[in-house]
């Protein structure tokens, strides 16, 4: 290869790395016999990544392809670092690399030319794996929504080192801190000198699931026009840090257009000219303090409402607090405050019912996406959840069944596969079926755990029906004719036997009282089983009475 090429990328589409600064994107510089520039560095399963510089020499890279990252298509190369304690294994992930396709034909024709082979680095890695010369990863229950992991907060990097996009509030909350930015932009909202970027939803996590091999071509398109509506921008942002680096945009006048260029690609065109023209109403002294004041209280709460019917409504209204934080609308304190409510409504409880649990499976990428909960949280809350819906034999069968309930959800959610709640279920059911049923008493134990099994979505109704029937014909064979009649009583309690079935049991009870006998000893035994079928509850006293009158018509 001669000369050097320039691979460009950035780090995604959620609210706080749009705001990233173009000094900041992540890029991959190759030569003839090394590669350098910015990236995330990962360990080797494409985890706990932060952005940082990097110079490898071609030979130390083991493995090159594609993988998923926050649920953007990605280049990974598999590699060593060297730092102060010696060398490490990590991964580079270069997330949404344009030519990504280029690039890695380029590496692996490098990796050939300086004797560095490895067959297995021309299949690309399944998503959330290791690639090719990394370690493998056993099996972890682990969401599939949002494959990848998160970096650190950029917007915290700037505060840091003292360049945070604006000023902070005083002692008027929002109002000091865009004024001068509401008036330049409302002045310039559809007539600025840089055209306003097409509105594009916030990108949503993708599940990493292989892709079909003819896709359906309205998902081609849309594909194609996110993609463009994201080079549109990112054109855009360089074009405005340009105007600012060269002094024709003053920090103002720079803050105004950026926010309202992040408005429009994430669709808060509206928010942010609300938002807009409130302070302007304020500095024109169209609102007290007071009114000022209420419209901003309303305006969090809006971000901060937790019954939003669906989960782009969601990701929508936590981009909005997000967005006040950036625009300094809310301080750090009323920022956390509100964050805080957002992340405790996604705490699972065992009571949760089946719609509201799945609210919460669907939210909690959300806000790692979003940045509102770190990578390390995210993982946490997973792994305390699946400790939480452990099922334990010494559960209740009211616990029980709320545990049972919420794995299939899990599948559903695409937080877990349906091999993985195979597996979950295997021992419970093989427990189950060895359980003894030498006595009355263990075989209602048996009875109870099917029927939790049953409820809880662990056995199919036609294993069910099958056990059903083993049990039924161990239950007709108990020789003590009153423990039978007390076994059949509780089955409709238990949930084993419908009604109808209950019923039908009884009249052949009845029936076996009523058919021909010979001899007094014949007639004594039906006279006491009659007053056992009383005893036991299955007859009411009126049929007891008129069964009795019965017996008594023969003498």
């Amino acid at each position: 290869m001669e000369g050097t090429q320039i691979f460009s990328c950035k780090s995604g589409n959620n609210m706080k790395n749009l705001f990233v600064k173009n000094n900041d994107a992540m890029f991959l510089k190759v030569e003839n016999n090394r590669i350098s520039g910015k990236g995330y560095v990962c360990n080797t399963e494409g985890k706990n990544g932060y952005i940082d510089e990097f110079e490898v020499a071609i030979e130390k890279i083991s493995g090159v392809g594609e993988t998923t990252y926050l649920g953007e298509p990605a280049l990974a190369i598999n590699t060593r670092l060297d730092n102060l304690y010696g060398s490490k294994k990590v991964q580079l992930v270069f997330p949404q690399m344009k030519n990504i396709d280029l690039a890695l034909k380029l590496l692996r024709k490098l990796r050939e030319e300086n004797g560095v082979t490895d067959e297995a680095s021309k299949t690309a890695p399944t998503p959330g794996s290791a690639l090719m010369g990394g370690a493998g990863q056993g099996y972890t229950p682990t969401s599939s929504y949002t494959p990848g992991q998160q970096a650190p907060n950029a917007f915290q990097q700037q505060v840091a080192s003292g360049s945070a996009l604006m000023p902070k509030v005083g002692a008027t909350p929002g109002a000091s801190a865009i004024a001068g930015a509401s008036v330049i932009g409302a002045a310039t909202m559809g007539a600025s000198t840089i055209a306003a970027a097409a509105p594009a939803p916030a990108a949503a996590p993708v599940a990493p699931t292989p892709k079909p091999v003819q896709p359906a071509p309205q998902e081609e398109s849309e594909d194609e026009e996110s993609r463009r509506s994201e080079d549109e921008f990112n054109e855009r942002m360089e074009k405005l840090q340009v105007l600012k680096d060269c002094g024709i945009l003053g920090e103002k006048e720079y803050n105004a257009k950026k926010f309202e260029l992040v408005s429009q690609f994430c669709d808060l065109t509206d928010f942010n000219e609300k938002i807009q023209k409130l302070v302007v109403l304020k500095d024109c002294g169209l609102l007290s303090e007071k009114e000022f004041e209420a419209n901003r209280t309303d305006i969090i709460k809006e971000c901060c409402d937790t019954d939003a019917n669906d989960t782009k409504t969601y990701r929508k209204n936590i981009q909005k607090l997000v967005y006040l934080q950036f625009g300094g609308v809310i301080t750090e304190e009323e920022y956390e405050k509100n964050k805080q409510i957002m992340v405790d409504d996604v705490n699972f409880k065992l009571t949760d019912d089946p719609e509201l649990f799945m609210r919460k499976l669907k939210r909690l990428p959300v806000l790692r996406d979003c940045q509102m909960i770190t990578d390390k949280e995210y993982h946490a809350k997973v792994e305390a959840l699946y400790k939480l819906i452990e099922i334990d034999p010494a559960d209740s069968n009211e616990v029980m069944v709320n545990k049972m309930n919420k794995w299939p959800i899990l599948v559903q959610a695409r937080y877990i596969t349906e091999t993985d709640l195979q597996e979950k279920q295997m021992p419970i059911l093989e427990s189950c079926m060895k359980m003894p049923m030498n006595s009355p008493e263990d075989i209602k134990a048996v009875i109870e755990r099917l029927v939790t099994l049953k409820d809880g979505n662990w056995l199919s109704e036609t294993d069910f029906e099958a056990k059903k029937r083993e049990l039924s014909k161990k239950i007709d064979a108990i020789p003590d004719y009153e423990t039978r009649i007390k076994i059949y009583v509780s089955l409709p309690a238990m949930g084993f036997i419908t009604e109808d079935e209950y019923e039908e049991q009884k009249q052949r009870c009845i029936a076996e009282i009523f058919s021909q006998y010979s001899g007094m000893d014949e007639f004594k035994k039906r006279v006491n089983n009659l007053l056992t079928l009383h005893k036991a509850g299955m007859l009411t006293e009126e049929e007891f009475v008129s069964y009795k009158t019965k017996l008594m018509s023969d003498l």
